[in-house]
């Protein structure tokens, strides 16, 4: 349980820095289409990512089969989503489901802790990922965190360029 606790809470506590940094990418700018993602042979299941403007990791993952847009977080714990998105994704919740609450610099917060079926960037496919949905009104914005990256062979930046491998 006090797992639990501190994966949302670290979580809970990055994502909160999201939406400002998110406001400041340039509005023309549009997530990384996956035609964009250079991709090596699928023996490799290798993607690099280009920096945005701003130096962030953005890109259109797939999960549970449906296009998401995700910023890439090595400092949340886990992959954050908030519940308009879980129910896209057809993750089913019950307000009872909001079993554990963490305080953040915003106060204390509700999660419900749930298992992503798949996250797909271009070649690289991770099942059965553990994630958080958030009340929408505290995560504007899907976090690609620890728990999918941690389940990768490598991830490394390289000259503005986050290169995943799998």
């Amino acid at each position: 349980m006090h797992r639990v606790l501190v994966f949302a809470a670290l979580a809970i506590g990055f994502s909160l820095a999201v939406p400002s940094l998110l406001a400041e990418r340039n509005a023309e700018q549009e997530p990384v289409d996956l035609a964009d993602v250079e991709q090596t042979p699928a023996a490799a299941r290798t993607v690099r990512l280009g920096a945005d403007h701003s130096g962030h990791f953005v890109a259109e993952f797939r999960i549970n089969g449906h296009r998401v847009d995700g910023l890439i977080d090595t400092g949340a714990t886990a992959v954050a989503i908030n519940e308009t998105m879980a129910r896209k994704l057809g993750v089913k919740l019950n307000p009872s489901d909001f079993t554990h609450s963490v305080q953040t610099a915003n106060g204390v917060i509700a999660v419900a802790p749930v298992k992503l079926k798949r996250i797909e960037l271009g070649s690289i496919r991770v099942n059965e990922v553990q994630a958080v949905v958030i009340e929408d009104d505290s995560l504007a914005h899907t976090l690609i965190g620890m728990s999918f990256l941690k389940r990768l062979r490598s991830y490394r930046v390289e000259n503005d360029t986050l290169v995943l491998s799998l």
